[in-house]
C-alpha cells in the first residue's frame, strides 16, 4: 500500500522526502523541523518515546501531520544501533504472545513495554483515534458526516460531491477495513477532534478492542464498532488529519484512473505542505 501511495503522489506531482523510523528516532524533531507537514504510511503501529516526542513537537510547533493508515502510535519499541525491540504481555489487551509479566520491560533501554498510552503518550493524546475494530474479509466506504461540511473542514472534500467514498481499493475492496480507529474521550480524545467521515456496519468476523470498556454494556459496544476519520486543530496552528484504516491508501487510484479519495489526499497534502 505504501508503495501504492508513493506512485500516486509521484503522478499527482507531490514531491516528498522519506524517512524510516531508525532515522526519526535518531534525529527527533530536528528531522522534522524544516517541513510544514509530514505524513505516515498505512500503518505505523510501533514508535519509540524518541518517535512519538517528535511528532507530537512537530504539531504542537504548528506543523502538520498527516496519518494515513489505521492502529498507529500505539506500542513503545526500543531501539539499539540495527536492533529493534518489541515486547507485548499479559497486561495488554489483542496481544498476540504472552510472556511472563516480569518480562514486558524492554531490555534495551529498560523502559516500560506495552501500549504508550499506559504512560500518557500515544495514539489518543497525539491523534485522537485508536484501534477500535481488526478484521480481513472486506472493507466498506466512508460516508461524510454533517460536520464535514462546516468552512473550518470542508476544504479536505473540495471537488467531491458524493456523501461516501472509498467504494474500491486494492486492499479488501475498500478505504475502511483491516484494523479501523475511532474516538474515545474516555481513553483521550480530544473535545476539539471532527470526525469527517464514519465506516459502519462492519461484518462479524471484525473483533472489536477487548481493552475499551463501554458504561453502557453491549448497546453501546455494539454502536462503537464504527471507523471514524478525522480533523483535529491544535493550538498551536498545527493539525493533525487521521485516515483511521490500514485500508485507506489502497483506495487510492491508480495511474489513469481518478476518485474521490485521490481528491481527499491531493487535497489535504497540497494544504499541510502550504
Amino acid at each position: 500500500m505504501d508503495l501504492h501511495f508513493l506512485r500516486f503522489a509521484a503522478r499527482t506531482g507531490i514531491s516528498l522526502d522519506i524517512a524510516t523510523d531508525h532515522d526519526l528516532h535518531q534525529s527527533g524533531n530536528s528531522l522534522l523541523a524544516g517541513y510544514k507537514g509530514v505524513l505516515t504510511g498505512s500503518h505505523p503501529e510501533y514508535l519509540s518515546v524518541e518517535m512519538e516526542w517528535a511528532y507530537r513537537s512537530h504539531v504542537a510547533a504548528g506543523g502538520h501531520l498527516a496519518y494515513l493508515g489505521g492502529n498507529g502510535f500505539a506500542a513503545a519499541v526500543a531501539f539499539k544501533d540495527d536492533l529493534m525491540e518489541l515486547r507485548r504481555g499479559p497486561t495488554q489487551v489483542g496481544r498476540t504472545w504472552d510472556g511472563p509479566l516480569a518480562e514486558m520491560a524492554l531490555a534495551l533501554t529498560n523502559e516500560p513495554g506495552g501500549y504508550l498510552r499506559d504512560r500518557g503518550r500515544g495514539e489518543f493524546s497525539l491523534t485522537g483515534v485508536g484501534i477500535a475494530l481488526m478484521g480481513f474479509s472486506t472493507a466498506l466506504p466512508f460516508a461524510r458526516t454533517a460536520q464535514s461540511y462546516d468552512d473550518a473542514v470542508s476544504w479536505i472534500f473540495d471537488g467531491v460531491t458524493a456523501t461516501s467514498f472509498g467504494h474500491s481499493g486494492i486492499v479488501l475492496g475498500g478505504a475502511a477495513g483491516y484494523e479501523v480507529d475511532n474516538t474515545s474521550s474516555f481513553l483521550g480524545t480530544s473535545d476539539g477532534v471532527v470526525v469527517l467521515a464514519t465506516a459502519v456496519s462492519f461484518p462479524d468476523d471484525y473483533v472489536d478492542d477487548p481493552g475499551r470498556w463501554y458504561e453502557g454494556g453491549t448497546p453501546e459496544r455494539e454502536s462503537r464498532r464504527v471507523a471514524e476519520m478525522t480533523y483535529w486543530p491544535w493550538p498551536s496552528g498545527g493539525a493533525v488529519f487521521s485516515a483511521s484504516s490500514v485500508c485507506f491508501i489502497g483506495a487510492l487510484p491508480g495511474p489513469n484512473e481518478q476518485n474521490d479519495v485521490g481528491q481527499i489526499t491531493t487535497n489535504l497534502l497540497l494544504h499541510f505542505s502550504s
